[in-house]
């Protein structure tokens, strides 16, 4: 159990060495490819049902830690929102990080408004936005 842990774990870490996350087609194609073979090769030789077992849970650890980055983000504001002026409302939740060149903090969102602009009057209609996000200027 210890064994299949730390090969959960050596799969986890084994994305932090890549600079972007890998496109899923080579890596699901060949994970895949590469589980097959070594399974076969367990079934038909003893010795390689443990071996099949270690590149199943590091494939496993390396696939959990790929769609949890991938699911973060991919988290975008929606495409009808891009360019319009909003109004949020919340809590500055972390310090504010000083760059050379920019200034950003996390921001727990409460709520959301957007500006509706009429011959008339000028209105909001509430968003749905929440969570928290980054916010950064440059200086």
């Amino acid at each position: 159990m210890r064994t299949f842990s730390l090969c959960f774990f050596s799969g986890t870490l084994l994305i932090h060495g890549f600079i972007s996350l890998p496109a899923v087609n080579l890596w699901v194609w060949s994970a895949v490819v590469a589980l097959i073979l070594s399974g076969l090769a367990g079934y038909f030789f003893r010795l390689f049902r443990r071996w099949t077992a270690v590149l199943a849970f590091i494939s496993l650890g390396f696939f959990y830690a790929w769609l949890h980055a991938s699911s973060h983000i991919n988290q975008q504001l929606p495409e009808k929102l891009a360019g319009q002026d909003l109004i949020l409302t919340g809590v500055v939740t972390g310090l504010p990080v000083f760059d050379n060149e920019s200034r950003r903090f996390i921001f727990a969102i409460e709520t959301a408004e957007r500006s509706v602009k009429s011959a008339e009057t000028n209105s909001t209609k509430p968003v749905n936005l929440s969570g928290k996000i980054r916010l950064s200027w440059i200086c």
